[in-house]
C-alpha cells in the first residue's frame, strides 16, 4: 500500500520499501519468518494497519517512536489464537499510531492524547511515562532527546513502583 509519495508498505510482511529512480520497488532491509505462521500473522495484522497522512512530514525517530509506544501498549503476543482480541488489539493500535501521527503532525496536543490513552487503555500516569521514556531509549532525533529528558526528569522527581 502507499504511504507517502515514493513510499510503500507491503501489506503481507510490512516491509517499507522505496521507489527508486529506476522506478524499481526495493526493500530497506529484508525480513525472513522462520515459520509459516509468522507470516500469517503478519498479514493478519496488516490488515489492521492504515497510513495516515500528515500535514508535516515525520522524523525516522518519530515513525520509530509511534510504533514502539502503539506495540508496548497494544501486546498480542499469547493472543495469537484469539483471533478476536488479536483483532482488537491491532484496531487499538492503529487508532494509537493515528493519533500520535496527528499529534506530532501538530494536528493535536500531546497532553490530550496522553490523557486519552492514560483513561482508555486504565495505566497509571506515571506507568504510561515510564513506557514512553522506555519507548524513546536509543533514538537520536533532538525532537525524542528532549522528549525523553523531560521523561527522565519526571520519572526521577515522581518514583513510581507498580
Amino acid at each position: 500500500m502507499l504511504v507517502r509519495e515514493a513510499l510503500w508498505k507491503c501489506y503481507i510482511c510490512g516491509q517499507y520499501i522505496e521507489e527508486r529512480k529506476t522506478n524499481v520497488l526495493t526493500p530497506k532491509k529484508l525480513r525472513v519468518y522462520p515459520r509459516s505462521a509468522l507470516v500469517r500473522e503478519a498479514a493478519v495484522e496488516s490488515t489492521y494497519e492504515a497510513s495516515v497522512p500528515s500535514t508535516m512530514p515525520l522524523s525516522s525517530d518519530m515513525v520509530t517512536f509511534i510504533r514502539r509506544i502503539s506495540e508496548a501498549l497494544t501486546p498480542i503476543k499469547g493472543y495469537e489464537g484469539n483471533r478476536e482480541d488479536v483483532a482488537r488489539a491491532l484496531s487499538v493500535r492503529n487508532q494509537i499510531k493515528s493519533d500520535l501521527t496527528k499529534v506530532f503532525g501538530g494536528e493535536r496536543e500531546f497532553d490530550d492524547w496522553f490523557t486519552k490513552t492514560r483513561q482508555d487503555l486504565n495505566l497509571h500516569p506515571m506507568e504510561l511515562s515510564q513506557i514512553i521514556y522506555d519507548c524513546l531509549k536509543g533514538l537520536n532525533s533532538e525532537e525524542a532527546k528532549q522528549l525523553r529528558g523531560e521523561y527522565e526528569q519526571f520519572l526521577a522527581r515522581n518514583p513510581y513502583s507498580p
